[in-house]
């Protein structure tokens, strides 16, 4: 039976991931937690533990607590870091489905999760110890490892930082140094240091009356305390004068009287001020005014997709919706509306854009509209500026969050609606470990928080528009233009019967036709070329096939490992591209030598199609000088 007193000696115990450990150690570890901070463990908190037989301290995660464990030879927690970036239990569950989803270790999903620069930082250090290699006898140590020992020496105290710089990479350094280490000749000490990215106002107030003010900064007789700084009488001075409700900073009085750190301390200690630190945001689109809010004005087929859409976000169930409307239909103003329903219940919205070229006019639409509940999140702000974004999101200080895909991951709480705009770019995917898809992301947040998530496009991906007709997700049509715009006219033209016309040039005739027109009247002309590789596809030009990769059934491109020289016969050109390149899939990177003949019919009129060639005719069928004048300009995008 357990008395008092082995209660009393009890110790509570964590379970941890590490944030630095490699895949095949990446698991959980237990660790009893001091006494001292029993009241502060709690899963979501980061802390400091000694990891190895080393005892090297790690940054880790707590990930669940408890009172008993099976586990021997246990450590202690050596500290608590970042209290104020702990994850909530949606967060941390949020990284596990991660890690599990995209086979990458805990500590990446929690990078990903939490912006780099609110974490703490380690950094390593090493000394020397009493221990000397002794030159006149044989050693292991290497050459280069006595280098490094006599580096270290002569230096005191060195980073793993400024010996990778001097002694080569960090695999080649680590090799040197666990070597010193384990035959005691250096000892190794990391520092933790939590993030001090953090910028701080210091709020300055009176402590005394106004009149007491001026009476002290005057050197009055009737004066309790006499100041010998003059600055000092001027802060004073500057304060009692203030109007009543103005919030003056450090900044504000260095602007208008100089430097007075030294006297506002003086002050204070003389309990004449009182100083408050108040941490600042930096919110680069703070400046956006937010103007007032007028109902949006919607359609009657706008109406029937709103409702449509509400119905299914007041269903109390996580569900999911494509708006799949023609461009100029009014997506957004149905999903403003959804905006307004959702953040009146008081919950939460995430708005992702595919592009960070789109977040400054999506911004710029909901902070005008939302004003500072709105936050921002993408990879072009700077890391305080991110960090700044999640920590106001984290405190619920803004419960609109705009961004890219990184915003899929924002700390909010009682989330209620997921936005994916132009769902089908291909820019939702992370390309960099753990390489996951935003639409996975939302769908996992929007199931654990019984929230909608809405898929907005004109061309909606054929996974996603799969799903909504086939009933998985709900589909809404928009099929007209807001306020009876009309759609521009698209012609398609049918190359291969330019061909059998006799015409040789890329460029149709009707093109041809309707451009040299914009020039006749002045106006300017934009031709889009999609380009990657030195040509788009390989086309015969007697059946109309393009070759294609046997694995995708998509067009394969062709890319040259050097310049092409010159031909004058059909014959020289298909041999002159053979030699020069080879045909490359862009999606599974099959690669094949290009054909002599098509594989389809048989043919040898293969002709290498794309920017490579049309480039040529572009010059050639109108004047270079009129192509980068002012009056008709042709834009390449590749």
């Amino acid at each position: 039976m357990m008395t008092d007193k082995d209660k009393s000696n009890k110790h509570s115990y964590a379970c941890v991931r590490l944030l630095d450990a490699p895949y095949h150690i990446d698991r959980e570890y237990t660790y009893y937690i001091p006494r001292d901070m029993t009241d502060e463990i709690s899963p979501g908190i980061f802390v400091t533990v000694p990891f190895g037989g080393g005892n090297r301290k790690k940054t880790a995660i707590v990930t669940s607590t408890s009172d008993e464990t099976d586990v021997s030879g246990i450590k202690p927690i050596l500290s608590i870091t970042n209290r104020a970036v702990a994850l909530t239990p949606d967060l941390l569950g949020l990284c596990s489905f991660l890690s599990q989803q995209t086979l990458s270790t805990y500590g990446e999903a929690v990078r990903t999760v939490v912006p780099s620069a609110a974490l703490s930082k380690t950094r390593e250090y090493y000394t020397v110890t009493d221990k000397e290699p002794n030159e006149n006898k044989s050693t292991s140590l290497s050459t280069k490892a006595l280098y490094v020992y006599s580096f270290i020496k002569a230096h005191g105290r060195v980073s793993d930082t400024r010996l990778r710089d001097e002694f080569g990479g960090a695999i080649a350094t680590a090799e040197l140094t666990s070597a010193l280490v384990r035959q005691g000749y250096i000892k190794r000490e990391i520092d933790v240091r939590e993030s001090t990215n953090i910028i701080y106002d210091v709020d300055v107030a009176l402590a005394v009356t106004t009149d007491e003010a001026r009476e002290i900064a005057l050197g009055g007789v009737g004066a309790k305390v006499k100041l010998r700084s003059r600055r000092a009488r001027e802060i004073l001075a500057y304060l009692a004068d203030a109007e009543d409700g103005v919030f003056i900073t450090e900044d504000m009085l260095e602007d208008a009287l100089g430097p007075v750190g030294a006297q506002l301390k003086m002050l204070a200690d003389a309990n004449l001020v009182t100083l408050t630190k108040l941490e600042r945001w930096r919110n680069p689109y703070a400046d956006i005014k937010c103007v007032e809010q007028h109902p949006v004005i919607l359609s009657d087929e706008q109406k029937r997709a709103f409702n449509t859409i509400l119905s299914l976000y007041k269903s109390g169930e996580a569900r999911a919706a494509l708006l799949h409307g023609v461009t100029g239909s009014g997506k957004t103003q149905v999903i403003i509306s959804m905006i307004d329903e959702v953040i009146s219940d008081g919950r939460s919205v995430i708005i992702l854009v595919p592009e960070i070229a789109l977040a400054p006019q999506t911004v710029a639409i909901y902070c005008s509209r939302y004003g500072q509940r709105v936050a921002v999140i993408h990879s072009s702000l700077s890391a305080g500026e991110r960090a700044d974004a999640w920590r106001r999101v984290r405190a619920g200080e803004a419960d609109i969050v705009v961004g890219t895909r990184s915003a899929v991951f924002a700390p909010l709480t009682n989330l209620g609606m997921i936005v994916i705009d132009e769902e089908q770019e291909h820019t939702y995917k992370s390309d960099m470990p753990p390489k996951y898809l935003a639409h996975d992301v939302a769908r996992y947040r929007c199931a654990k928080s019984n929230a909608l998530m809405l898929l907005s496009s004109a061309t909606p991906s054929l996974q996603s528009y799969h799903k909504a007709v086939g009933g998985t997700y709900t589909l809404v049509t928009l099929s007209e233009r807001y306020g009876d715009a009309v759609l521009p006219e698209v012609t398609v033209v049918d190359m291969r019967r330019e061909k059998a016309a006799g015409a040789a040039s890329p460029i149709s005739s009707h093109l041809a036709s309707a451009l040299a027109e914009t020039i006749s009247r002045g106006e300017q002309a934009i031709l889009f070329l999609n380009r990657r590789g030195y040509n788009n596809f390989l086309s015969c030009r007697l059946c109309g096939e393009v070759v294609q990769c046997p694995r995708c059934s998509v067009a394969l491109t062709y890319h040259v490992h050097r310049p092409l020289a010159d031909t004058s016969t059909p014959e020289e050109y298909r041999a002159e591209h053979g030699a020069a390149g080879r045909l490359v899939c862009h999606y599974c990177g099959y690669t094949v030598q290009t054909p002599e003949k098509c594989p389809f019919c048989g043919g040898e009129s293969l002709y290498y199609m794309g920017y490579g060639t049309q480039r040529l005719y572009l010059i050639n069928i109108f004047e270079p000088t009129r192509l980068l004048g002012i009056s008709y300009s042709v834009l390449c995008l590749t």
